[in-house]
């Protein structure tokens, strides 16, 4: 349900400054800007929307293997990430969209990999807690090591212990 907010005509300036400063996270609800602001001047109240506002955070990102020049935001071990969610939430954020799926060939994955491993949904898991305003102590930490040579994979996860010959 959207959050709808009454403002009445003695509040003209305000309305004003609202939607100079916070356009992109507020709509009309019931009439365009022209009609509000004769609205407001005739002395009648508007209604205004909150739209849904998504803010975006990406771990980092590195496209320079697979296009000329190529852009790169160095990940620096999690930090660029961590900045990112930070600055998000300081901003009261409520949504957020990660700017990831899956993209190895331009570095904004959080999968699992070899390089950082379970990092970066680590990150995830905290602030999308801290978004969540929910306790993550109880929560289960997967741990997986994996180790590969050219005729047997051994992977270890928890206790359980596999060896497969002939992987690749």
């Amino acid at each position: 349900m959207p959050h709808l907010h009454r403002i009445e005509s003695r509040d003209y300036e305000k309305f004003v400054r609202l939607l100079q400063y916070h356009y992109e996270s507020w709509r009309l609800a019931e009439q365009d800007f022209t009609e509000s602001v004769e609205a407001l001047k005739s002395g009648n109240p508007i209604t205004i929307q909150e739209k849904t506002l998504f803010y975006i955070v990406t771990p980092g990102y590195d496209d320079r293997k697979i296009r000329s020049l190529g852009n790169y935001l160095d990940r620096m071990s999690g930090e660029t990430y961590r900045k990112f969610w930070e600055d998000t939430l300081s901003l009261g954020a409520r949504r957020i969209q990660i700017t990831s799926w899956n993209e190895l060939h331009e570095g904004t994955e959080i999968e699992p990999t070899r390089e950082y491993g379970f990092l970066f949904l680590n990150i995830t898991r905290e602030y999308s807690n801290m978004l969540k305003q929910t306790s993550i102590k109880d929560m289960f930490a997967p741990q997986l090591d994996m180790r590969f040579t050219l005729n047997e994979v051994f992977i270890h996860t928890g206790t359980k212990h596999q060896s497969s010959k002939n992987f690749l």
